[in-house]
């Protein structure tokens, strides 16, 4: 029986220091979720990152290692970004400052829609058409989610031509 992969889902603080050579970042993370025995509300993690963002959350995986110098921390092997899973987690992700435009009566109604796979489902192109036509600000969500999550370019790129091809559907 293995055992299961250690994590600390939380908000990136700060970022104490990166080399832009090889991506080794050090970061301040305010821990909102672990499945280990940590019970501090910030940890220092380090690994290699790509491009992330304070003030955004993510999801860590990997093991606490002790620092001569620093002492604990959580040395990453690999990271995504967290996303919210209850219906009031992404009403008030979607309603937040992420999204100019969509206020809390908007993404309320994209969730009773959409549900709570909304995210997976615009992401995904997942959509009925009684989401289509229910509320155009979903094209809005759409392509905000497209560059607000790290996605590759090409997959930006599809994602930019599907939102066009709904976009002509909705016109029918």
């Amino acid at each position: 029986m293995s055992e299961e992969q250690l994590y600390i889902v939380g908000t990136l603080k700060a970022i104490f220091f990166q080399n832009p050579s090889n991506f080794y970042k050090v970061l301040l993370i305010k821990v909102s979720e672990t499945n280990s025995d940590y019970l501090e509300q910030e940890i220092v993690v380090t690994g290699s990152f790509g491009d992330v963002q304070e003030d955004e959350d993510y999801r860590f995986f990997g093991h606490f290692v002790d620092h001569p110098r620093y002492g604990k921390q959580f040395l990453v092997e690999s990271y995504e970004r967290a996303h919210p899973t209850s219906a009031n987690g992404l009403i008030n992700y979607l309603s937040s400052e992420k999204f100019p435009g969509i206020g809390k009566i908007t993404a309320e109604k994209i969730i009773e829609v959409l549900g709570e796979e909304a995210i997976d489902q615009i992401m995904e192109r997942r959509l009925t058409s009684r989401a289509v036509q229910t509320e155009n600000r979903i094209f809005y969500v759409f392509r905000k989610l497209c560059f607000c999550m790290l996605v590759s370019q090409a997959l930006r790129i599809k994602l930019f031509k599907i939102t066009k091809q709904l976009k002509l559907f909705c016109k029918k």
